[in-house]
This record gives C-alpha cells, sequence and structure tokens, in this order.
C-alpha cells in the first residue's frame, strides 16, 4: 500500500518559488523532447547514480499544462506550458528514485533527494541551493537516509 502523498503540495510551492524566473525550453517537436530524455537517461552519471532507474523513457507531449510520471511504463507527459526544464527534472526525479517500491510516497524525501541530485548535476549548484532553500522554507521533508551524495 503507498502512503499518503503528504507533501505534494509543498513541493510544488518550493518549485514555484525556487523556478519563478525560469523559461519554456525551445523543444518544438516530440522527437527534440525524447532526444533530450535519451540524452540524460543515457548518460553514465544517471545510470551510476540511480542503478534502479529504467534505462528508457518514453517522453510525450500532452495537452495544456502539467506533467505526469507513468513509472508503470516508464513515461513522463509534459504540457507544451510546462516545457521547463526543471518539470522534466521533477518527472524523471519520479522514475529515478524507485517510485515502484512500496510504501514510498510519490514527493517524499526518496523522490526530493533524487530530484535535488538532478537538479544538481543539470541546472547546477545555484539552482540546487536555491531549490534546496526553498524546499526547506516551505517545510519539506528530506529526513532519512539520503539515498544519493548531495553537494551540501
Amino acid at each position: 500500500m503507498f502512503r499518503r502523498d503528504t507533501q505534494r503540495s509543498r513541493v510544488y510551492a518550493a518549485e514555484q518559488a525556487a523556478f519563478r524566473d525560469a523559461q519554456l525550453l525551445p523543444i518544438r517537436g516530440h522527437l527534440a523532447l525524447q532526444d533530450l530524455v535519451d540524452e540524460i537517461t543515457g548518460e553514465r552519471w544517471w545510470l551510476s547514480t540511480f542503478p534502479q532507474a529504467p534505462r528508457h523513457v518514453t517522453a510525450r507531449f500532452r495537452r495544456g499544462g502539467g506533467a505526469t510520471a507513468w513509472v508503470f511504463n516508464n513515461t513522463i507527459t509534459i504540457g507544451r506550458q510546462a516545457l521547463m526544464s526543471w518539470v522534466i527534472l521533477h518527472e524523471l526525479a519520479h522514475l529515478a528514485y524507485g517510485a515502484r517500491t512500496v510504501g514510498r510516497a510519490s514527493h517524499g524525501p526518496s523522490f526530493c533527494r533524487a530530484y535535488l541530485a538532478l537538479v544538481e548535476h543539470y541546472l547546477g549548484e545555484e539552482a540546487v541551493a536555491k531549490l534546496r532553500r526553498c524546499m526547506t522554507d516551505s517545510n519539506v521533508s528530506l529526513a532519512g537516509e539520503p539515498a544519493y551524495r548531495l553537494a551540501e
């Protein structure tokens, strides 16, 4: 049985605060989105940092805004109005941390640690420091055993 996702709204609030000035990515077609996701998930860093993560993730556009990760078939869907690097990393974090594991909340500490690792690696120290600070300000729990080594 899965635990209730009690900090989803806090994670979303932290993201909005941290990335409020983010720009949409200039990705024009489905193949370009898939190429970006393939580049991330095919990188040696992805494979060594998240050994339980899928080796291939299907990326699709969806109507409107928002985004979703489908762990049962390793697919992410991204709305064109949500086409920002941090949104893509957020959805990939759902697949990276092992969301299939029973008892893990979708936006719980394990997800957040994976998300921070992705942001640190792909967006840099400044972005991860800002997101971590906003998560702390939003009372997002990062407690528990660190699953991934993050720069403090």
